[in-house]
């Protein structure tokens, strides 16, 4: 059976990096993903992997045409196509949440 899968976006020294230790710690397989330093995605992978949990690292640029395809495939590669579920919040940048709307009677 596939293991259940977080994907960490920023994954670095700080929080990303200990958001997906602690997910790998209760099971998970750790998709970690950063902008730049191989070296540093290397050693955080590296860490989870040697504790028992499971880890697969992917450098992202975001000037670079196709860098989520190539997150997507690799990571499709590594747990089969069952690992996603997409849900997208599609809104134009200055509209807020439902959940942070103030006319939201669950706010009260």
């Amino acid at each position: 059976m596939t293991p259940p899968v977080c994907l960490i976006l920023g994954a670095g020294a700080g929080i990303g990096g200990h958001v997906a230790k602690r997910f790998a710690r209760d099971g998970y397989h750790a998709c970690v993903a950063r902008r730049s330093d191989q070296a540093g995605l290397d050693k955080l992978v590296a860490e989870i992997n040697a504790t028992g949990g499971s880890a697969s690292g992917h450098l992202l640029n975001a000037v670079e045409e196709g860098s989520i395809e190539q997150l997507v495939t690799s990571i499709e590669a590594d747990l089969g196509r069952s690992a996603w579920t997409f849900e997208p919040d599609l809104r134009a940048r200055s509209d807020l949440a439902w959940w942070n709307h103030a006319p939201n009677p669950d706010l009260k």
